[in-house]
């Protein structure tokens, strides 16, 4: 007489489980995954700075960045900046390690507009060194000041027709950065009206990708503009001038 087998498929199944569990337990990690869950990550609270100096008002400003490792391992930072409007500081914490960092911006004789300087915190080893902190400065016209004056030459030498390129002198480098969590180009430079008599309206400047970013709503008759700005971008591309001729 045939004997039955009676397999009890749930019980098979969870013995199964365990051994893959006891096999994949077994498994060596990696050097190169232990060292990485070890590197430091460099974090600054916050990512971007911004600082406006009021008509009146004191032209020296300050604010704090706090620079934390959100990692493992040992971690030593440095820090740098590339404009002469912002001075750094270490402040050190209860422990007298680096922990924060205070960030002066002196306007005093700057002429009223935009800037962008940057910020960069390095630290060896780490993951994502170095971090770039930007940082604007606007600083805001008097109410009632002084309009530019224009000296408007002879009628037989005023132009009709709205000038062209050449009547602008226009000096840009574009370098691929990370910053924070953003990819982005930046741009710096400077942008000349050559021109007598024209304003240089509504000027940009775009990436290839479609992105642009704003330099300058009016650029009168013989003045200049210096710009530091970022395009959000994924690789480095080549990036064009925007702009529009306006009438006075």
């Amino acid at each position: 007489m045939a004997r039955r087998i009676k397999i009890n498929l749930p019980l098979i199944a969870m013995f199964s489980l365990m051994i893959a569990l006891l096999l994949f337990s077994c498994i060596p990690v990696s050097p190169q995954q232990k060292n990485a869950a070890q590197l430091p990550v460099i974090v600054t609270k916050p990512d971007r700075m911004v600082f406006t100096v009021d008509p009146g008002n004191a032209a020296v400003l300050e604010q704090v960045i706090s620079v934390v490792n959100a990692g493992g391992g040992v971690f030593n930072w440095s820090m740098s900046d590339n404009v002469r409007w912002l001075a750094l500081q270490q402040i050190l914490n209860a422990s007298g390690s680096q922990s924060s960092i205070k960030v002066v911006v002196d306007a005093s004789g700057m002429d009223p507009g935009e800037y962008t300087g940057i910020i960069t915190i390095s630290a060896e080893g780490a993951a994502n060194t170095p971090v770039y902190v930007p940082v604007d400065l606007n600083i805001l016209r008097a109410a009632g000041g002084q309009p530019v004056t224009i000296q408007t030459p002879p009628a037989d030498q005023q132009s009709v027709s709205p000038p062209g390129s050449s009547s602008i002198a226009w000096n840009n480098q574009n370098e691929f950065m990370r910053y924070a969590t953003t990819n982005a180009c930046l741009v710096s430079g400077s942008i000349t009206n050559t021109d007598k008599r024209w304003y240089l309206g509504d000027v940009s400047i775009a990436a290839k990708s479609g992105s642009s970013v704003n330099i300058a709503k009016m650029i009168p008759p013989g003045e200049t503009v210096v710009y530091y700005r970022f395009i959000p971008c994924f690789q480095r591309q080549d990036v064009t001038l925007q702009y529009n001729w306006q009438s006075p």
